[in-house]
């Protein structure tokens, strides 16, 4: 289910002072994780499908955060879709 933030996704330009994360900046698995957030998974179900730990999760999830320079599940999506690493 999308939260009304989701929804009404912006698309907005990249601050002059950010450079772009190329799309090799990524590994497979941030990707991977990238992928499942943006279709609403919890932490729980991106593990149990990944067969992994939810802290292995929240590691890459961190990772990501930093990398597009965001602090929140909508927002990492937000950036991830400016950038194009997403396409909806």
């Amino acid at each position: 289910m999308q939260t009304p933030e989701e929804a009404d996704l912006v698309v907005s330009p990249l601050p002059a002072h950010e450079p772009p994360i190329l799309q090799g900046d990524l590994t497979d698995r941030e990707a991977q994780v990238l992928s499942y957030l943006a279709d609403g998974w919890s932490n729980e179900e991106i593990a149990d499908r990944l067969k992994v730990g939810v802290r292995t999760i929240r590691f890459h999830l961190d990772h990501l955060y930093r990398k597009l320079g965001v602090g929140r599940r909508t927002e990492a999506v937000r950036e991830a879709v400016t950038r194009g690493y997403l396409r909806f």
